[in-house]
């Protein structure tokens, strides 16, 4: 019998409605002792400071709940406080002129802008396994597309694009390796600052063998100015690197690229790339697969040492207080030679190698540094990274771990004062099995992950270079709602319309914004949400 017929026995009904009886004089009772709680009870500035400390998108959801709360939530100072937040989490700019002439309506909309941009996508995706085959991954369509002609050569192949978070701001490297900064948010794009590659003589080498890169960037002065940080050469072994750090005025009547300070080190520039040099207030973090230099740009001082990881390829380094997080995959996913003080030891099958280090306060000139932390990923093991660390927040990164006959285990790792007593939580999430193995990390060891409020999306840093595709592939990841102990992940390709050729690429998952670069010199602005 069923449930339902189950509960309309005469015996069992009259035993249930007694068993109500029961408890609603045993409630009516207790009610001195406990006291339901009521939000709308509390005063109104302490549900303001409630609300301000909400996800953007839980602050949406109250609104369907009653009338009072509905006013609540559409109070522009709770917004205000919420859009610093999520300007501080994801480097948005947000300067105070702009905090000031923003309405209510558009500090909502910029506040819950990675939240909708991870809904999209995620909803587009239908939440599609990584692994799959790429011709089974869902798209997703652009909800508005803008052309932009004449922003650069219509002859270059070696274009480079970058999107700054929040879709406000484009850098792109032309032909010469000549860097533009451009604002996208107005009709057109303004140019706000070139950087020219330097030197320029007869005898330089030719373009396939300059590299002119953004490396990293930050938002000073209460989000007013942006700084950036760039790295310049070519491809030759004894050239030393030049790293430079630019600021420019947001928010003035004039903006300009300033050079705030710039030195060459004694790096293989071959091995350079944008992820391989990380900035955190004024100490800038450069690796390469010999050593890894600190460089104090405020007081011009610069500390190096050996990092004894091997012959290992994939860089990522973090600068992160007073402390360099560097993880290096090595060339053979099968096989690395561990090293430690210059001696090889016996080989291990890992993945990859994640070492922390702690610099010295008094530390300048070349030392000799070893890791206060190091940990090995398993061949079965892959790395969630975070692309920036974010300044008064505690640091962490997830270890997913393959489990052949169940689900992969997500651990987390949060970096503690002691490094010594770092462990991984106890707490973790499920993550569903793949179909196979060939995905995102077929390459690397290292994912990094950009936050996107309750999730986040995978995605390679700096530019993507495709040239003769119509179609960018995101990965994302996002904890299921209902009790947020099981990981989802999907895979969705990125659609535009036009027939013209994109020689380079970026998409920001904050904004869900893309930028291309077109055949015929044109830019192509596409959102998704």
């Amino acid at each position: 019998m069923s449930m339902l017929g189950e509960n309309l026995r005469p015996r069992t009904l009259l035993r249930k409605l007694s068993n109500v009886g029961r408890r609603s004089r045993s409630r009516a009772s207790a009610v001195d002792e406990v006291q339901p709680f009521r939000l709308l009870d509390l005063p109104p500035e302490v549900v303001e400071v409630i609300l301000s400390l909400s996800r953007p998108m839980a602050v949406l959801a109250l609104r369907k709940t009653c009338t009072a709360l509905n006013i609540a939530s559409r109070d522009r100072q709770t917004w205000l406080v919420i859009a610093q937040r999520t300007a501080f989490e994801h480097n948005m700019p947000l300067g105070p002129k702009k905090r000031a002439a923003m309405s209510f309506s558009d500090l909502e909309r910029f506040a819950t802008a990675p939240a909708r941009s991870l809904r999209a996508l995620s909803a587009a995706s239908g939440r599609y396994y990584l692994g799959a085959d790429a011709k089974q991954i869902p798209k997703i369509r652009a909800r508005r597309e803008t052309i932009h002609k004449g922003i650069c050569s219509e002859h270059s192949s070696y274009d480079e694009i970058y999107i700054l978070p929040g879709g406000q701001y484009m850098i792109n490297v032309d032909e010469e390796a000549d860097m533009t900064l451009w604002r996208l948010d107005s009709a057109t794009p303004i140019t706000l600052g070139k950087i020219p590659f330097q030197p320029r003589a007869e005898s330089e080498p030719s373009r396939i063998n300059r590299f002119h890169k953004v490396c990293a960037h930050e938002l000073i002065c209460d989000g007013t100015e942006l700084r950036f940080v760039t790295c310049m050469g070519n491809l030759r072994e004894t050239e030393l690197v030049q790293i430079s750090v630019y600021d420019i005025c947001l928010e003035g009547v004039e903006s300009s690229l300033r050079l705030v300070a710039s030195t060459r080190v004694p790096l293989r520039s071959g091995s350079l790339f944008s992820n391989v040099i990380s900035l955190f207030g004024t100490r800038i973090a450069v690796v390469d697969k010999d050593d890894i230099v600190v460089w104090d740009f405020a007081h011009d001082q610069q500390t190096s040492w050996p990092h004894l990881f091997g012959h290992i390829h994939d860089w990522r380094v973090l600068a992160y207080d007073n402390r360099v997080i560097v993880v290096g995959c090595p060339a053979d996913p099968e096989e690395i030679f561990k090293r430690e003080r210059g001696q090889e030891v016996e080989k291990y099958n890992v993945r990859a190698k994640i070492s922390v280090f702690e610099i010295p306060i008094d530390a300048v000139g070349p030392i000799q540094l070893l890791p206060g932390l190091s940990l090995c990923l398993g061949h079965n093991q892959f790395l969630h990274f975070p692309c920036r660390a974010v300044p008064g927040a505690p640091f962490s990164f997830q270890v997913r771990t393959c489990q052949s006959e169940s689900n992969d285990l997500l651990h987390t790792y949060a970096l503690r004062q002691d490094l010594g007593s770092t462990r991984r939580s106890s707490e973790y999430l499920s993550v569903a099995l793949e179909p196979s193995a060939d995905e995102c990390l077929a390459r690397t060891s290292v994912t990094m992950k950009v936050s996107c409020d309750a999730g986040h999306a995978l995605v390679q840093t700096g530019y993507s270079f495709e040239s003769d595709s119509r179609y960018k592939k995101i990965h994302l990841a996002w904890p299921e709602q209902i009790n947020g102990r099981r990981l989802l992940r999907g895979s969705v390709m990125l659609a535009y319309g036009g027939k013209s050729r994109m020689r380079a690429q970026a998409f920001d998952p904050v904004s869900g914004r893309l930028c291309a670069l077109r055949s015929d010199g044109g830019l192509l602005v596409a959102d998704y949400i």
